[in-house]
């Protein structure tokens, strides 16, 4: 039986975005500009994240892995571009199979990759607290069904067809050392285009709280003047 996603949890949501909105709105227009603008001016430093992340697809839990890497302007606003895929296999639906000699339906496990782009504005930053929010990220991936095919016991893939999807995002951090931190998001996912043969609801919310590596301060910890001044060392 699939997993019911309570209401309550699309009021959450509703009142976390206000609230979002209500904290980005405590700084004046003018003050947000300025601060955007004198932040695109600074040398932008890299970034590489690691974000995992919860949904639903199709009232099925939906556990994504991911990796995204970007420019830092200031620890303000950051672009970045990401990879995500979805890494368990509960999203089982029933498919239609047409071309392996009579149509007949099976269970099929549904494969989800996407890339994506973002912008994150950083609207708070006193340590060790961290808010931020993402109003901008836009995904396209891939996504096909994993199924037994009849005539030959054997394994396969229905064909991929292409997703879109839009995915704003809040987010929280607490930094605990200067390379670790504590993590927490709430947004919602929403598809952007239909499709014939995935017939699954990509519109949830999304979730998450995890441990935080920040790989580019393990990077400066390992090499504080650069790799190439490490080399020139030796």
């Amino acid at each position: 039986m699939k997993n019911r996603i309570p209401s309550i949890h699309f009021s959450v949501l509703i009142l976390s975005l206000i609230l979002c909105s209500v904290l980005c709105a405590k700084s004046s227009k003018a003050q947000i500009i300025d601060t955007i603008s004198y932040s695109l001016k600074q040398k932008p430093r890299l970034f590489i994240n690691f974000v995992p992340f919860n949904s639903y697809i199709s009232r099925d839990i939906a556990n994504f892995s991911g990796i995204r890497v970007g420019l830092n302007y200031n620890k303000r606003i950051k672009f970045g571009v990401g990879y995500f895929t979805l890494t368990n296999s509960s999203v089982v639906s029933p498919v239609v199979i047409e071309d392996d000699g009579p149509a007949y339906q099976t269970s099929g496990e549904l494969n989800f990759h996407f890339f994506s782009i973002t912008t994150e504005y950083i609207f708070y930053q006193q340590s060790p607290w961290q808010f931020s929010f993402i109003p901008l990220q836009l995904g396209f991936g891939r996504a096909s069904y994993d199924y037994i095919r009849r005539s030959e016991f054997r394994r396969v893939s229905t064909k991929a067809e292409t997703v879109f999807i839009i995915h704003p995002d809040f987010n929280t951090q607490y930094t605990v050392l200067e390379w670790l931190g504590l993590g927490a998001s709430l947004g919602y996912r929403i598809s952007l285009n239909g499709s014939k043969n995935v017939q699954e609801d990509f519109n949830s919310p999304t979730f998450s709280l995890t441990l935080k590596v920040f790989v580019d301060e393990l990077y400066k910890m390992a090499f504080p003047n650069g790799i190439k001044s490490n080399k020139s060392e030796r």
